[in-house]
C-alpha cells in the first residue's frame, strides 16, 4: 500500500509523533488525553519498523516473543473504541475518503 499520503507520513519518526500527542492533548477532552497517550504506545512505530526490517517476519516476532494480533493494520477501525470520541471516526473517516487527494483503495476499513 503507497499513496502520498502514507509516503509522508512515513517520513515522521516515533518521536515526532508522541510530539504531535503532547502539542494536542491541551485541545483533547479532558476525558480522552490520558487514553490517547496509551493509544499511541499501544502501537509503537518504532516497533512496526523493527518487524518491517527483519530479514524473517516470524523470526523477528519469535525473537522479541511477540504473539497474537499486534498490529494497528487490521484494527485501524476499532482500535480506537476505547477513546470516547471514537464516535466521530465514521464521520473523519468519510471525509478523508472523499479527499481528491487520498485514494480510496489505500484506507482500510
Amino acid at each position: 500500500m503507497s499513496n502520498e499520503l502514507i509516503d509522508h507520513l512515513g517520513t515522521f519518526s516515533e518521536s515526532d509523533w508522541l510530539a504531535a500527542v503532547e502539542e494536542l492533548l491541551p485541545l483533547v477532552h479532558e476525558v480522552d488525553r490520558n487514553a490517547l497517550q496509551i493509544w499511541f504506545r499501544f502501537y509503537p512505530l518504532s516497533l512496526k519498523r523493527f518487524v518491517d526490517a527483519g530479514e524473517s517476519r516470524e523470526e523477528t516476532l519469535h525473537g522479541i516473543a511477540m504473539q497474537g494480533d499486534f498490529e494497528l493494520d487490521g484494527q485501524i477501525a476499532t482500535s480506537h473504541h476505547f477513546l470516547f470520541g471514537h464516535r466521530f471516526w465514521p464521520k473523519v473517516k468519510c471525509v478523508i475518503e472523499s479527499s481528491p487527494r487520498i485514494s480510496r483503495a489505500n484506507l482500510r476499513p
